[in-house]
């Protein structure tokens, strides 16, 4: 994905919801930490996640602490991001993706009964970002059926291969020495990971569908811009 289309999108998200469930900049949240995952349960409900009712909020909260008990010491550290995490550990996020996304949110209640709610498949990978916002990318529906994508840990392992080669096109825009963490500061988008910029570009062009400009009209605007610049050099005669 050219550097353009990334900044384009970043700047649409700026005004939306999108950008402001940019993973916050705080410690590492523990899911087996009470407070931590009341905080990661409120985030995750003000991203949409309608799955996680506050009624059944300890039904989540309990499922959670299993899983993360199980996977916390085999996924990549979280330090490491997604341009530097090997096949193995792609493995191992998308069975975690996998075994997470059918683990009980909460209950649904109808007239004919109750029924399970999961994480599902945005709940697990939104849960996966908040919990390694440097590998682990956010999707939805719409970003899986642009990409052909099903739900399974099958199809995250695909998306994630994806977004790592999205990634490493713009960084090859950057130049020599170019690397993926350069990214959220040349965009003023410190808040946000590599791979948050590459999901906010999905979502406004998948999801919202607004389709940037053509990388030749960009160009073009970009040499009007420097065109119509007034001469630095003869600002003070």
């Amino acid at each position: 994905m050219p550097l353009a289309a990334i900044s384009m999108s970043a700047l649409a998200a700026t005004t939306t919801r999108r950008w402001s469930c940019a993973r916050p900049q705080e410690p590492q949240w523990n899911p087996a930490n009470e407070e931590h995952a009341a905080q990661l349960f409120t985030w995750l409900r003000r991203w949409g996640c309608r799955q996680f009712a506050i009624a059944d909020e300890r039904i989540a909260r309990e499922n959670l602490a299993t899983w993360w008990l199980a996977w916390r010491k085999r996924l990549p550290a979280a330090r490491l991001t997604l341009d530097h995490i090997d096949n193995r550990g792609l493995d191992a996020i998308a069975n975690a993706y996998e075994e997470l996304r059918g683990r009980q949110a909460s209950w649904q209640r109808r007239k004919t009964g109750r029924v399970q709610m999961t994480f599902g498949p945005a709940g697990a990978a939104k849960t996966l970002y908040a919990l390694r916002p440097n590998a682990c990318s956010p999707w939805d529906a719409a970003i899986r059926k642009q990409f052909h994508l099903p739900e399974t840990g099958d199809g995250y392992r695909r998306h994630l291969v994806r977004v790592r080669t999205e990634l490493a096109e713009a960084v090859h825009d950057l130049g020599p020495g170019g690397s993926a963490k350069q990214l959220p500061a040349l965009l003023d988008r410190a808040e946000s990971s590599p791979v948050k910029l590459v999901d906010e570009h999905d979502w406004v062009r998948y999801t919202r569908g607004f389709e940037p400009p053509a990388p030749e009209l960009m160009a073009h605007w970009a040499a009007w811009a420097t065109l119509n610049q007034p001469d630095a050099a003869g600002l003070g005669e």
